[in-house]
C-alpha cells in the first residue's frame, strides 16, 4: 500500500478484473440463495447458480 506525502495509506487503484469481480459478486450470491432455496443444499450445482445469474460457470471460481 502506498503513502501520500503526509504518511496517510492510500489504495491501490483497481484492476478492470477486479472491478468486474465485485459487480458479479451480488448476482452471485443471490443467484446461490435462490438455488439452493428452490433445489435444497444437497442438489444445488455450480451450473444451477451460474445459469440462475446468466454468468458463465468458470465465474464462479473466483
Amino acid at each position: 500500500m502506498a503513502k501520500t506525502e503526509n504518511g496517510s495509506k492510500i489504495d491501490p487503484p483497481r484492476t478492470r478484473r477486479e472491478e468486474a469481480k465485485e459487480e458479479r459478486r451480488p448476482a452471485m450470491l443471490d443467484a446461490t440463495e435462490k438455488v439452493i432455496a428452490r433445489d435444497g443444499w444437497e442438489a444445488t450445482n455450480s451450473g444451477e447458480i451460474a445459469k440462475r445469474a446468466r454468468l458463465v460457470p468458470t465465474s464462479l471460481n473466483f
